[in-house]
């Protein structure tokens, strides 16, 4: 079938897909975070940047199947860049607010000295670049703005939904279907 002989045929709606989708990629990251805070309870840079990268793998994978089933609902229909990205940061908004949820249940209710453990392990880091300890006062006297609930719930929200857009891009480029 010629994309003119389609006749002005449009797509399903993207809400039941993208918050389906939605949810699959916020209880999966939340899954991770879980194995991250309370099973493997590591500070290790490396063992972090690691789990970041599995995170993005993860939310790649899983835009990328919501995308496809999306293009699926209309297999005639062609699904540009431009959609299946469209497709991908509404997926995401939905995994931000379940991310976010889920974090501000940790910090509230599941790890309530969250912040504190956060504070001391900037100390710990700080000093073991060999700052003084006048400098680490000064310093985590200026980063309690930034340790308050808020700021980290507004700044998870924020995060993971910039994170769920790059990651968009990248399935994006790969569910796309040309016509």
């Amino acid at each position: 079938m010629e994309y003119n002989e389609l006749n002005g045929a449009k797509r399903p709606s993207m809400t039941p897909l993208a918050s389906l989708w939605g949810l699959y990629a916020g209880l999966g990251l939340c899954f991770i975070s879980v194995l991250q805070n309370f099973i493997i309870k590591s500070s290790h840079s490396g063992l972090n940047f690691s789990v970041g990268m599995i995170n993005f793998g993860i939310m790649v994978l899983i835009l990328m199947a919501g995308m496809k089933a999306y293009r699926n609902t209309s297999p005639n229909l062609p699904f540009s860049y431009g959609a299946a990205f469209k497709f991908g940061i509404y997926q995401t908004f939905f995994a931000s607010i379940i991310i976010t949820a889920f974090f501000a249940l940790t910090i509230f209710v599941l790890k309530p000295n969250f912040i504190e453990l956060l504070e001391d392990q900037s100390i710990r880091e700080l000093q073991r670049m060999g700052i003084s300890d006048e400098l680490i006062e000064q310093s985590m006297s200026m980063t309690k703005i930034f340790m308050t609930p808020s700021w980290l719930i507004g700044s998870t929200l924020f995060g993971s939904w910039l994170t769920g857009g790059i990651a968009s891009l990248v399935a994006a480029a790969i569910a796309k279907k040309r016509q």
